[in-house]
């Protein structure tokens, strides 16, 4: 049962718990294997079949694994997951090498822009400066 919380004149709230909640599935779970029992009894008194187990069906039809071929397995799928690891890394780090390059070489170019008389542009160099001062503080 749910403990309450009850405060003047109003109704009493129900407080969920680990203890209330573990309780409210031990009830279920014992509920469930009483009738399940039961309904067993039930057949064998009439007389009826009985039906197989669930359990004894699903350990049938799965392989089972000895240990070494479990731990074997386990191996695989984290060397496998280190190696999908080590390639996204080097990708990303291609990627920002090749962008900071990109981004170098733009840089370059607005800063060796020339006016038509063939003086330098003053913006770009004006705003470089700016960036500069900004990224110190």
């Amino acid at each position: 049962m749910a403990r309450t919380n009850q405060s003047h004149g109003q109704r009493p709230k129900k407080i969920y718990d680990r203890e209330t909640k573990s309780s409210d599935i031990k009830r279920s779970l014992t509920h469930k294997s009483n009738l399940r029992k039961n309904y067993f009894k039930l057949l064998e008194r009439e007389g009826e079949q009985l039906p197989e187990r669930d359990q004894e069906q699903a350990s049938e039809s799965k392989p089972t694994l000895t240990y070494q071929e479990r731990a074997k397995l386990a191996r695989e799928r984290k060397e496998r997951k280190r190696q999908d690891k080590i390639e996204t890394t080097k990708r990303n780090l291609q990627d920002a090498k090749r962008k900071r390059i990109e981004r170098e070489q733009k840089k370059e170019k607005l800063l060796k822009a020339k006016t038509k008389t063939g003086q330098p542009l003053m913006g770009p160099r004006i705003s470089n400066l700016l960036e500069k001062i900004k990224k110190d503080l």
